[in-house]
Parts: structure tokens; sequence; C-alpha cells
């Protein structure tokens, strides 16, 4: 049995992966499959798990740590324009854009969708899904990946996790939100069961 996991770069696809290969006698299905893609491949029997991560602080993902080949495969990402706002060369209005679409797209169509929040505080009952989607039986105990150990997450520890939780900016400011809420639609947000943020203390740089 395999499976194929889908989600935005940077939304938590490569923990994810290694969790369930971690503690489930299954392999990966996504060698003609971009795990990227804006738009569920049509179904082929493989069971497909998704992950999504909070808005907020996938953005801060993207513009602080780790943008993976975001500004390569979507150039408008990047496109300069002050007024939508811009952080490290990102385009704030189009990055809620662009996770409110995949958010859209994706919303009830995979076998499996898990928030990334959740996967953090009971990755044990997650499992117990996808071990029930793809017939396999989860161990007792399960392991978890060592922090830090994974490819783009060099720098994650578990001082992170309240962080993540919380499901709050910590480093943008409230007129980086007001780019980024521009785009990021209530449709969206609902589907996952997301508030919307107005206001933030980050003190980040807003030129």
């Amino acid at each position: 049995m395999s499976y194929k996991i889908f989600g935005l770069q940077r939304a938590g696809t490569t923990y994810l992966n290694a969790l369930i290969e971690l503690n489930l006698p299954i392999k990966n299905g996504n060698e003609n499959t971009w795990k990227h893609v804006m738009n569920l491949p049509k179904p082929d029997g493989v069971p497909s798990i998704a992950i999504i991560k909070n808005p907020y602080t996938w953005l801060e993902s993207v513009v602080y740590r780790e943008p993976a080949d975001l500004e390569v495969t979507y150039p408008y990402l990047v496109e300069e324009d002050e007024e939508m706002g811009m952080i490290n060369g990102f385009n704030l209005t189009y990055l809620g854009a662009h996770w409110s679409k995949w958010a859209e797209s994706f919303h009830r169509k995979p076998n499996v969708m898990i928030r990334y929040e959740d996967l953090l505080k009971n990755p044990r009952d997650w499992l117990k899904l996808v071990s029930s989607v793809t017939k396999t039986d989860l161990p007792e105990k399960i392991k978890l990946p060592e922090p830090g150990s994974l490819f783009m997450s060099e720098g994650y520890t578990n001082e992170m996790v309240p962080y993540y939780l919380d499901m709050k900016p910590k480093y943008v400011t409230t007129k980086h939100l007001k780019h980024f809420n521009a785009l990021l639609t209530d449709t969206a947000l609902k589907f996952y069961n997301y508030d919307r943020v107005e206001t933030s203390d980050g003190m980040a740089s807003e030129e």
C-alpha cells in the first residue's frame, strides 16, 4: 500500500511524511505527482493525505524562515508592489490569495485532511486515521521525527510548538497583516476553523 501527500510549501508536508514513514509500513507514492500542486489530481486508487497550516504561521515560515521553491514556482508571489506589502521580496497580498486558493481547492477532497497544529498536538490520533485509510497497523508506541532533523526545518525545536498551537503571528506587524488579509478569504478560514487575525505585536521592519 502507498499514499500521496499534498500541501503548500512550508505547510508541514515533510514532517507528515516522516511521521508516516516512521510508524506505518507503507511507502510514499508521490513519484509522479508533485505534492505542492494547487488542485488535487483525479483519484487513482492511492489514498491522498493533505495538510494545511494556519495562514499566519505559514506566512512567517515563508518570509522569515525558508520559502522553499515558492518564488521560482509561482513568480507572481514575488511581484514587487509596495502598496500590496512586501517582506523579504514576497508580496504579502498575493501570499494571502495563494493560501486561500489552495485551501478552497482542497476542501473535503483528500481522503484525509490534517491541520498542522492538530498533528503537532495529537500525532497518534491522526496516524490512527491514516492507518485506517491505508489499511495498515499502527504500533502501540509511535515515533516522532527528531527536532531539526528534517530538510528545510533544521532550525525547528520543540520550544516552537506553543507558537504554532497559538496560531497567531509573532513577527509581522499589524500593517503587514492588513496586506496579507486583503485577499485571504473568510471561506477558506472557516473551512478549517481558523480565525482571522488583524492585529499583532510583531516588531518586524515595515520597510
